[in-house]
C-alpha cells in the first residue's frame, strides 16, 4: 500500500474571477487571489489548504449541497480545514483586528469538483435528481453523438446507488465511470450506443468508453474502433450493433473483463476482442473474431467456417486501473499488480493496490508542455483531466514507476514544433486511456525509449491519429514505437486521415523490443508499413488492419527501393515480421484491403514473415473490402483457401507448411 501524500491541485487561471466574490456578492475592490489551493482527503474527510499569506484569522462559511446560502462554520487559526461533506462549498475570509475584510473573500470548490479543477469532470450522486441527471446525458449525447472531430471531452463519475431509470447514451470523446468497487455498485436501466445519425451505421463511432457499470436491460454497444468497454455488468442481452435506420454496420471492438449475464449479438461485427469475459454465448462471428480467456458458448466450426480464434487463457494481461471513491481513502486508482491468468471475468480487489488521488499531480488543459515536465520530473503519478494539450515541446516521463491516466479522452497534441509528444526513458509504468495528435510535422508520437532494465509495462486504451481533427497539414513518419522489453499493450488504435498530401503517416508502429506482448491492436492507412515488428518473443492477440485508401499512384506504393523485385515489389505488406525475427506469435489477424482513390492498387501479400521455427500464425485473413485492386497473398507467397478475393491461411509454421521453412 502507497502511503498518502498531499499534492497541490491548481485552478485554471480562468477561474480566478469565480474565486473572488465577497459574502455572496462581488465588490469593486476585491483583490484578486493567486494562491493555490489543495484539495485532499484522510480518514474519511476532505482536506483544504489554501495560502494565508500575512493573515493570521479566517472565517470559514459553509454551504450545502443544494442550499442557497453561506452560514458561518468556525474560525480557522490557520490556512487549513477538514470537513467530511465532500459536496459543500466553502467561503474563506480574513480577519483583520477581528474584522472581516470582505475584499478578500476565497471561494472553495466542493472537494468533488476542487480535486479535479475541471468542469469537465462531472460527478453524479444517486440522490441527485434523476430527471436532471437524464438530461445532462441527453444534452451532451445530442451535442456529441455525430460530432467526430469536436473540441469538447467529457467525463461522467457516478458515485455508487442505484441509478435504475437512467439510459447511459454516450457520443465521441465521452466515458462514463462508476466510482464503487464492484460495477454491481452503480446500476443502470441500459447503455444504449447506436448508430452514427448521419451515416445510420456505426463504422465511425470512434473514441468513447464506459467502466465499471452495471446495466440490468438489454443493452446497445455499437461501435467500432478506439472504443473501450471494460469491468461491466449487462445482466441481459447485448447488441453490438444497431439495425434501427440506416444499414447498422459496425467494425471493430474491445470488451475486457466484464460480465454479459444474457447473449451478445454481434450483429454486422466485422471483428472483435473479448477478453477475460464471461457471457452465456456469443452467437455468430463474420470476419475475425477473438476470444482470449473468455467464458461462454462461443461459434463453432474449423477458422475456415467460423473465423472463430479460441484462445483458453488469456496472455500476459495486467487489467487497466480504474477510479473509485473510497468513503475513507477518498478518489483514488485501484491498480492491479499481478498478471490476469483467470479464464472470465474477475471483479474482486484481489492483489490491488490502492492509490490515492492526493498522489497525483493533476493536470488541466491549460497547464503547457514546460509545467507538465515540471510535474513528470517531481512526481510518479499525473493525471490528465479532459481536454487538448496543446504542447509546445517533448513530454519526458523520466521516473522509473509512472502511473499516467487520461480521463474524457484527454488528448495530448503536437504544436509541431517537437520531434516527440511523449518520450518514456523510465520502466515499470502503466500509461492508459489517452489520445495522440499532431498540428503539424511530429516524427513520433509517442516512443518507449530503449532501457538497460526492461521490467514490465502496461499500455491500456491508447490511441493515435494522423489528421481530421485539424485543417493544418499533418506529417508524421511513426506514431508509436516501443523499444523496452516486456511491454503489454492492451488496445490500440492508430489511424489516419485520409489526404495523401494533408494527412501523410509513414508507418503504424513499430516494435523494437522483446517479449512485446499486444491484446487488440489495430492500425489503419498508413503508406507504407502499417506494422514492423523487429523484436524477439513477440506476440499478438487480435490484429485489425485496412491499407491505404487513397494513394495517388501505384509509384507510391512499392517497395523497389528496399531491393524487391517485379510482383514482390507491389505494395506493402500490412503486418512486417523482419527477416532476423526467429520467434513471432500470433491469433486471429484479419488485413483488408480498401481503395479509394479509383488507380489500381496491387499487394503482393498482406502479412510477410521470415521462416523460422520459432515463427506461429494462427488464423491469418486477407479480405477484400472495395476498391482497384486487391492482395495476391495471405502469407508471403502463400494464398491459402481463396474464395472470391478474400484469402486465409488456418495455421502458419513448419508443420503446416513444411516447404517454407
Amino acid at each position: 500500500m502507497i502511503k498518502p501524500k498531499k499534492v497541490i491541485f491548481f485552478l485554471p487561471s480562468l477561474l480566478s474571477l469565480s474565486l473572488l466574490f465577497s459574502c455572496g456578492q462581488e465588490e469593486e475592490n476585491t483583490e484578486n487571489y493567486n494562491g493555490e489551493i489543495t484539495y485532499s482527503f484522510k480518514e474519511g474527510k476532505a482536506e483544504f489548504r489554501f495560502e494565508g499569506e500575512d493573515y493570521k484569522e479566517f472565517n470559514l462559511y459553509k454551504k450545502g449541497h443544494n442550499e442557497n446560502e453561506y452560514k458561518l462554520l468556525e474560525k480557522l487559526s490557520s490556512p487549513f480545514f477538514s470537513n467530511e461533506d465532500i459536496r459543500a462549498s466553502f467561503k474563506i475570509v480574513p480577519l483583520v483586528n477581528g474584522s472581516e475584510k470582505r475584499s478578500y473573500t476565497i471561494l472553495v470548490k466542493p472537494y468533488v469538483e476542487g480535486v479535479f479543477g475541471n468542469s469537465n469532470v462531472k460527478v453524479f450522486f444517486p440522490d441527485d435528481d434523476h430527471d436532471e441527471i437524464q438530461k445532462y446525458i441527453d444534452d451532451k449525447y445530442a451535442t456529441l453523438c455525430s460530432d467526430e472531430w469536436s473540441e469538447d471531452r467529457v467525463e461522467v463519475l457516478f458515485m455508487p446507488g442505484f441509478y435504475t431509470d437512467i439510459t447511459l447514451k454516450n457520443g465521441y470523446y465521452t466515458s462514463f465511470r462508476g466510482l464503487g468497487a464492484s460495477p454491481d455498485d452503480c446500476i443502470f436501466s441500459s447503455m444504449q450506443t447506436i448508430n452514427h445519425p448521419r451515416t445510420g451505421n456505426a463504422l465511425i463511432n470512434f473514441w468513447r468508453s464506459a467502466e465499471n457499470l452495471s446495466f440490468y436491460r438489454n443493452s446497445t454497444w455499437a461501435i467500432s474502433q478506439a472504443t473501450s468497454l471494460r469491468r461491466t455488468h449487462f445482466r441481459g442481452d447485448l447488441a453490438l450493433f444497431d439495425l434501427k435506420g440506416g444499414n447498422g454496420l459496425s467494425s471493430g471492438g474491445f470488451i475486457a473483463n466484464s460480465l454479459i449475464d444474457g447473449t451478445i449479438n454481434p450483429g454486422t461485427q466485422q471483428q472483435f476482442l473479448m477478453r477475460n469475459d464471461t457471457f452465456a454465448s456469443f452467437n455468430h462471428s463474420n470476419m475475425n473474431m477473438v476470444f482470449e480467456g473468455t467464458v461462454g458458448e462461443t461459434p463453432k466450426g474449423t477458422w475456415i467456417e467460423s473465423r472463430t480464434t479460441l484462445m483458453e487463457t488469456s496472455l500476459d494481461v495486467i487489467e487497466k486501473p480504474f477510479l473509485v471513491f473510497d468513503e475513507t481513502k477518498g478518489f483514488g486508482y485501484y491498480v492491479p499488480t499481478t498478471l490476469n491468468k483467470n479464464k472470465g471475468h474477475d471483479f474482486s480487489l484481489d492483489d490491488h493496490d490502492f492509490v490515492p488521488l492526493s498522489e497525483f499531480a493533476v493536470m488541466n488543459p491549460n497547464d503547457n508542455a514546460k509545467k507538465i515536465n515540471e510535474k513528470l520530473k517531481q512526481n510518479k503519478y499525473i493525471l490528465f483531466t479532459p481536454g487538448t494539450y496543446s504542447l509546445d515541446e517533448t513530454l519526458e516521463v523520466v521516473q522509473d514507476g509512472s502511473f499516467i491516466m487520461g480521463l474524457g479522452y484527454a488528448t495530448l497534441s503536437a504544436n509541431g514544433t517537437q520531434k516527440k509528444i511523449m518520450s518514456v526513458k523510465s520502466i515499470d509504468n502503466h500509461m492508459s486511456s489517452l489520445l495522440f495528435q499532431s498540428e503539424g510535422k511530429t516524427e513520433n508520437y509517442l516512443v518507449l525509449e530503449e532501457a538497460d532494465d526492461s521490467s514490465r509495462s502496461t499500455l491500456s486504451d491508447l490511441f493515435f491519429r494522423v489528421g481530421g481533427h485539424t485543417s493544418k497539414d499533418v506529417n508524421v513518419d511513426t506514431c508509436l514505437i516501443i523499444n523496452q522489453d516486456n511491454v503489454i499493450g492492451d488496445n490500440f488504435w492508430i489511424w489516419r486521415n485520409i489526404g495523401y498530401k494533408k494527412n501523410y503517416g509513414k508507418y503504424g508502429c513499430v516494435i523494437n523490443g522483446q517479449h512485446v506482448v499486444c491484446h487488440a491492436l489495430m492500425i489503419e492507412h498508413f503508406y507504407k508499413y502499417q506494422l514492423i515488428w523487429n523484436g524477439e518473443y513477440g506476440e499478438v492477440i487480435f490484429y485489425q488492419s485496412e491499407t491505404p485508401y487513397d494513394l495517388p499512384s501505384p509509384t507510391y506504393w512499392s517497395r523497389v527501393d528496399e531491393g524487391y523485385e517485379g510482383e514482390a515489389a507491389m505494395g506493402y505488406p500490412s503486418y512486417k515480421i523482419s527477416d532476423n525475427v526467429i520467434n513471432h506469435k500470433a491469433h486471429g489477424i484479419g488485413i483488408y484491403f480498401i481503395n479509394t482513390s479509383g488507380i489500381e492498387e496491387l499487394v503482393y501479400t498482406a502479412l510477410e514473415t521470415p521462416c523460422n521455427e520459432g515463427i506461429d500464425l494462427e488464423h491469418v485473413s486477407a479480405r477484400y473490402f472495395g476498391g482497384e485492386g486487391r492482395f495476391l497473398h495471405t502469407i508471403n507467397d502463400i494464398k491459402g483457401y481463396e474464395e472470391d478475393l478474400n484469402m486465409t491461411i488456418e495455421s502458419f509454421n513448419k508443420e503446416t507448411y513444411p516447404d517454407s521453412f
